[in-house]
């Protein structure tokens, strides 16, 4: 009977702490608009450390991309993308090498795909522990 009482407590531990740690997770609230001439992403990003495709049938065979953030604290950011043959059109990476800021700093950058063929696009957004608002447009 003791036995089973101390195996019920054990378990029931593991489960509070299993409960307890899933509060604390990173968290992420993401809107997507997919149009033949417009894509744009926004998140809200806490801590997040990711990778996230999105698809984009697109009549473009280049198209302007926009990055900026805003409240930003900390991270990086790496952003690709793929035209509808699957050849790289675009590849950059921001805030390099864990960049950290205690302020509510803000950043734009424009730039532009190299051509490509049009159709499903694939967008791949890389974060790492990445703090911030997070917009992408391509148009």
């Amino acid at each position: 009977m003791a036995v089973r009482r101390t195996l019920g407590l054990a378990l029931a531990m593991v489960l509070v702490v299993t409960v307890a740690s899933c509060r604390h997770r990173h968290s992420k609230d993401t809107t997507v608009v997919d149009q033949p001439q417009r894509f744009s992403l926004s998140q809200e990003l806490h801590s997040e450390h990711d990778t996230d495709w999105y698809g984009w049938s697109t009549t473009l065979d280049q198209a302007r991309v926009e990055f900026r953030v805003r409240h930003f604290t900390e991270g990086w950011a790496k952003v690709r993308i793929y035209d509808d043959a699957g050849l790289k059109v675009f590849d950059e990476e921001y805030f390099q090498s864990s960049y950290h800021c205690d302020c509510d700093h803000e950043f734009t950058e424009v730039d532009f795909t190299g051509i490509g063929t049009p159709g499903d696009w694939q967008i791949r957004v890389d974060v790492h522990d990445f703090s911030g608002s997070l917009y992408l447009t391509l148009d």
